[in-house]
């Protein structure tokens, strides 16, 4: 697709007093110069309109779009939002969408719709002794919860993978995989990463928030707009403190 060749095409444009810097290391600063760009790029009008008409044109994503892959039924959605609101050149900047907040989280998602795009990661039980409880097909699996980034923007929530027990396991099985991929971490800002975002909830599909245990648990639970009348997504943040 166009956002595949953008990703792969894709150079760090912003400061060279940045380049050299580990994007594991600096996320807020990487999401602030690269990720959610602040302006256009020194192009003359006539051919940035002309890109923004070009739907094919892949150049154009890196500069109209966050640069965060997207799994294909959030992208589509966002890309309809923009031809619906069919922007000036000249409004861009003004339009943006723009990153609040980066930070760490552990989140265990919850029914269909979110487990489908944020895999469980399912434990086996184990005794006091590590042996295991029980053999045989019914191992009593549990989930534990998945080390994910959270993205607040003006605009939505992403959720965002790092590395962890379940994108190792699926690394190794599949080699070739182009998304989802956690950021590697001995990338650097002139490697220009793109993070690979499981899920995107616009902030006015968020439905219900649920604070338990003495604030050490909040649940987030999204309009499922692909299918009004099926489950929400939901997921539940190990705030902890």
């Amino acid at each position: 697709s166009k956002f595949q060749t953008a990703e792969e095409n894709s150079f760090f444009d912003g400061p060279d007093s940045c380049r050299d810097m580990k994007v594991v290391d600096n996320l807020e600063l990487y999401f602030d110069v690269f990720v959610f760009p602040k302006s256009a790029p020194d192009v003359p009008q006539s051919i940035l309109e002309e890109m923004e008409e070009d739907q094919d044109d892949w150049q154009s994503i890196a500069m109209f779009y966050p640069r965060i892959q997207l799994w294909p039924e959030d992208r589509r959605r966002i890309e309809r939002s923009l031809v619906s609101a069919s922007p000036q050149v000249s409004d861009w900047a003004g339009n943006r969408e723009k990153c609040l907040r980066i930070w760490d989280e552990e989140v265990v998602p919850c029914g269909k719709p979110a487990l489908r795009r944020l895999l469980p990661n399912r434990q086996i039980r184990l005794g006091f002794h590590g042996d295991k409880l029980f053999e045989g097909p019914d191992l009593d699996a549990y989930c534990e919860s998945r080390k994910v980034l959270l993205c607040l923007s003006s605009k939505a929530v992403y959720i965002i993978l790092q590395e962890d027990s379940v994108t190792s396991k699926h690394q190794q099985q599949a080699t070739k995989r182009r998304f989802p991929l956690p950021i590697d971490k001995e990338l650097l800002f002139r490697d220009a990463p793109w993070p690979h975002s499981v899920a995107r909830h616009c902030l006015h599909d968020l439905a219900a928030i649920c604070i338990g245990f003495e604030f050490q648990r909040l649940t987030l639970r999204f309009k499922n707009p692909y299918l009004p009348n099926s489950d929400p997504f939901v997921y539940v943040l190990l705030t902890r403190n």
